[in-house]
């Protein structure tokens, strides 16, 4: 869509019943034509239908799912997952990434083969649906409230990063409708299971060697946790001394640490503890495949009301995985870029 003026001109001709302008009819039929058979089946015959396909783009580049599409997302509304520097890639086709393992690139003779590097052979995408609706009354699109239902699709589209940042910072295995989550392997991980610590200095600069020693320490370095486990790094002291904590000034050893809402606090095994991730987040990789909206006005007719529907279809990845034997582990694991624990606070 041109922009959000674009949006409620549709919203308001479907409603009343009247003749689009030209602008909205070119683009329900360009919508028509990119919509794959899998996308289909989410549409009812009387619901009015916006797809937004958007441009391959970076998480630090000046753009959200919302600008793109005429609606400006304040920075504090976006999803942490892309503000930390996750890899983007958009369209509505299936392809599959090549891996490139942990990087075994070298000087060779002249001749000589050069030397191959992928752990796996393809990171393979399915489309998973974030969605959530709001029932709003006829007379507020009719009556002409562009700013009112600006402010009403920001918060959807911000309740839809929330989602994907609870998936991401999450204790679940993956299934069909969920993607894995990144406290997955230490909450019910079959080999590495952890128990709640309480972190010292040391836990710190373990985590960091993880993704070190794995050949991933490079790129969009940073440590994310929640709320609650932001309180305890700021509570605990790094050296004996006693004159600094772990998390000051919004750094944990000058990388920067993002505070989410939505990180876990239920991750350990034994007892629960919150999320304390750390990684190089260009290795982490957002599938999106676009932004459905319907604007359905039959359903709800009775009541005079509108059912505004917005289904995001997404999907994420490690980059720089390793195949995974174990029978409850997503092969494409997340260990050689990111390293997590799960912290409590002192007793």
């Amino acid at each position: 869509m041109e922009n959000s003026t674009l949006f409620i001109e549709a919203v308001k001709a479907i409603l009343l019943n009247e003749r689009m302008p030209f602008k909205v009819l070119k683009e329900l039929k360009r919508n028509e034509e990119i919509f794959s058979s899998s996308l289909r089946r989410n549409i009812a015959e009387h619901q009015f239908v916006l797809y937004f396909k958007r441009d391959a783009i970076l998480a630090e580049e000046d753009k959200s799912i919302a600008k793109e599409i005429g609606f400006d997302t304040p920075a504090d509304e976006e999803a942490t997952i892309k503000k930390v520097g996750a890899t983007i890639f958009t369209g509505e086709r299936d392809f599959a990434v090549p891996n490139f393992g942990s990087g075994n690139a070298n000087f060779v003779p002249q001749t000589a083969n050069a030397p191959e590097n992928s752990d796996v052979t393809a990171i393979n995408f399915e489309p998973r649906r974030i969605s959530i609706y709001k029932d709003l009354s006829r007379n507020f699109f009719m009556g002409g409230s562009e700013q009112m239902a600006e402010f009403i699709y920001r918060k959807c589209l911000a309740s839809i990063n929330k989602a994907l940042d609870a998936a991401v910072f999450g204790v679940q295995a993956r299934t069909s409708i969920i993607p894995q989550g990144l406290g997955y392997k230490i909450t019910t991980g079959h080999e590495t299971k952890q128990a709640a610590i309480v972190p010292t200095w040391d836990d710190i600069l373990d985590l960091m060697d993880d993704v070190g020693d794995n050949d991933s320490y490079n790129g969009k370095l940073a440590f994310v946790t929640s709320v609650n486990g932001a309180r305890i790094l700021s509570s605990i002291y790094k050296d004996t001394g006693q004159t600094k904590f772990i998390l000051e000034d919004g750094k944990i050893s000058g990388y920067p640490c993002f505070i989410c809402n939505q990180v876990s606090d239920e991750a350990g095994s034994d007892e629960i503890g919150s999320l304390l991730v750390f990684g190089a987040w260009q290795d982490f990789a957002i599938r999106d495949y676009g932004l459905m909206v319907t604007v359905d006005k039959v359903t709800l007719a009775l009541y005079n009301k509108v059912r505004l529907n917005l289904s995001w279809f997404v999907d994420y990845r490690g980059l720089n995985g390793e195949e995974d034997t174990g029978e409850n582990t997503d092969k494409y694991e997340f260990a050689n870029s990111f390293s997590s624990i799960a912290i409590k606070a002192a007793s």
